[in-house]
């Protein structure tokens, strides 16, 4: 009779196991699947930072971090772009970034170098969008 009891519990043992690694592998799979924004624009877009820094106005800053992006998205090579900072050019409804040749942005080209590059850049403030891009007289974005 004893030896019953010792197996019913050990049963009840087991079940009780199986049912918390199936809880485990849920709980890890949920927060694996769960995307956290890793990147400024992905931040931006989910509002991180709203959330952890608290409200605050889109800035020519949060262009910067966008225009930035999208350069190197358009680049044959985002490794090996290096984008100095600009000043904004602010209206009321866009910021603006221009880099000039002497400016020292630089790009790889087709060939494999490294060379200077024009950069147009606009962001929407309303969008928080790259609305423009043009790259050495190229329209990447926009019109």
């Amino acid at each position: 009779m004893e030896d019953k009891k010792k197996s019913g519990w050990s049963w009840s043992f087991r079940i009780l196991v199986v049912l918390l690694a199936v809880a485990a592998i849920f709980v890890v799979e949920t927060v694996r699947d769960t995307k956290v924004p890793t990147t400024p624009s992905e931040k931006l877009a989910s509002g991180y930072y709203e959330h952890n820094l608290g409200a605050k106005e889109f800035s020519g800053a949060d262009a910067h971090v966008l225009c930035n992006e999208a350069i190197k998205q358009a680049s044959l090579d985002a490794s090996r772009v290096d984008i100095p900072y600009t000043a904004s050019r602010e209206t009321s409804e866009l910021f603006g970034f221009l880099w000039e040749r002497e400016d020292g942005l630089k790009m790889p080209n087709a060939v494999g170098g490294v060379v200077n590059a024009v950069v147009i850049c606009r962001v929407g403030k309303t969008s928080k969008q790259v609305d423009h891009l043009e790259i050495n007289g190229d329209v990447i974005i926009g019109r």
